[in-house]
This record gives structure tokens, sequence and C-alpha cells, in this order.
């Protein structure tokens, strides 16, 4: 996986982690015990996300292929699943993240 910034406003980003094959993105955060405020998963691609086997709740940014926020779902518990039929791209969030950072619908992020 390769580690990437990815940003939200002039000053504030995340550390991601960016899935580069299809194990990666199959895996996704089953193996990581616990994600860190500032830290997330970028999978791509992916439109629809399962927490089953999860330990822990997640906040789900879907984003189109420019990566614009198309849906946010914030808390989504262990053993559900979300879709987001516009979305090309996930990033996996600590629970509680997308509020804290403020995310908004439309919002454009940017990687580096």
């Amino acid at each position: 996986m390769q580690i990437r910034k990815m940003y939200f406003s002039d000053r504030d980003y995340l550390r991601v982690q960016v899935t580069e094959n299809f194990k990666e993105r199959n895996r996704g955060l089953l193996a990581v015990d616990v994600l860190a405020q500032g830290e997330g998963l970028l999978i791509t691609p992916c439109r629809s996300v399962h927490t089953f086997g999860m330990r822990y709740a997640l906040d789900l940014v879907y984003l189109n292929k420019s990566l614009k926020i198309v849906k946010i779902i914030k808390n989504i518990i262990p053993n559900r699943m979300s879709i987001a039929c516009f979305a090309h791209s996930t990033l996996e969030l600590k629970s509680g993240e997308a509020q804290r950072l403020d995310l908004k619908l439309g919002m454009q992020l940017i990687t580096t």
C-alpha cells in the first residue's frame, strides 16, 4: 500500500493508505486494530463497503473519480453494509472523524 496525504482544506490533511490491488481492497481494515485520528484507508475502485468481522465503527466517505465527496456515512457499526452507486472510491475513517474534520457533500479532496 502507498501512503499519501489527502488534503481537504488549505492546511488540514489526513494520512491515508491507498490500496493498490484486489487483495488489499478485499482485506480493507480487517487486519488493522484501530485507525488513529488523522488516518484513513482509501479504497479504489470501491462503491460498497461491509463491516462484517470489524471490531469497531467507521465513518465512510464516498468519492467520485475527481475525489469530490458524494456521500458520507457516519458511525457505521460492525456487521453492516453500505453502498454509493455514484462513487468511484471510498475513504474509511475512524468513527467521528467526518464530523471532527467537518467533511461535507461536494467538498473536493486532493491527494499528494
